[in-house]
């Protein structure tokens, strides 16, 4: 058994663990996710190859060179242009 099912194994039995202690309203979306971290591991790999900080940090700079926002696209293209240069 590999280290990824191993953990998904005891998160499930944690979280049964704690809801036999704790009242329902404790458990939220949050807690129910972490049931699917393992899976989500398993799937897509390294979290740097999924990882979208990078993007929205460069597409937010863009975005900061837009003044006219009703021709958003056009400046966005001159700004990758201009950078690129």
């Amino acid at each position: 058994m590999g280290k990824l099912e191993q953990l998904d194994k005891s998160i499930r039995i944690t979280l049964c663990k704690l809801e036999r202690v704790f009242l329902p309203s404790f458990f939220d979306g949050m807690v129910h996710l972490e049931i699917h971290l393992a899976n989500k591991a398993k799937l897509g790999g390294p979290v740097q190859f999924r990882w979208m900080y990078f993007i929205e940090i460069f597409l937010r700079t863009l975005k900061g060179y837009v003044r006219n926002k009703s021709v958003q696209e056009d400046q966005l293209l001159k700004a990758i242009l201009y950078r690129s240069a």
